[in-house]
């Protein structure tokens, strides 16, 4: 790209002032709007000041940005290993998320099912009547905590499990 050229939208640009990498978003007036790569608040830059990001930049900011996001809140991974509970059974659903401009998203939901083939059927279904093509799908199982109390020559534990350290609370 020759330097003052706009970029196309959609391609990663750096902006040489601040050195940031975003994805061209539009030539507006006398500026290019960059977005940060995993998105966010636009900004405006000249076009003198935008140069093209080589794909090893638009990538390694890409990734800083996503570990930035994944670090927000971090919580201590629980040094004990879970299993599936397997008194119950894991549960699928799925609920449309499909907005059209200022309206609110749509909202209707699959309810619970056991298997994820009826969740699907019914994402077709409201798919055809509504022409709605965004869903949240879910998938919930049940996870198990040996109680401490419980003895490590115990059969019902998978062999090499630890029991957690926690306290069942025990009804009458």
């Amino acid at each position: 790209m020759r330097p003052g050229a706009r970029p196309a939208v959609g391609t990663a640009a750096r902006d040489t002032r601040s050195g940031k990498v975003g994805r061209v978003m539009a030539n507006v007036g006398g500026y290019v709007q960059l977005r940060p790569l995993t998105g966010g608040v636009e900004w405006d830059v000249p076009p003198e000041h935008i140069e093209p990001a080589p794909l090893s930049e638009a990538l390694s900011g890409a990734v800083a940005e996503q570990n930035a996001l994944s670090r927000r809140g971090d919580a201590e991974p629980m040094p004990y290993p879970t299993h599936r509970d397997p008194t119950v059974e894991p549960e699928y659903s799925a609920q449309c998320v499909e907005a059209a401009g200022d309206n609110p998203p749509c909202g209707a939901n699959s309810g619970v099912h056991t298997g994820v083939t009826a969740v699907d059927a019914w994402m077709r279904t409201h798919m055809t009547t509504t022409g709605h093509h965004h869903f949240r799908r879910r998938y919930d199982d049940f996870a198990e905590l040996p109680p401490t109390d419980a003895p490590q020559s115990d059969p019902t534990l998978p062999p090499g499990l630890e029991p957690a350290r926690v306290t069942r609370v025990r009804t009458p």
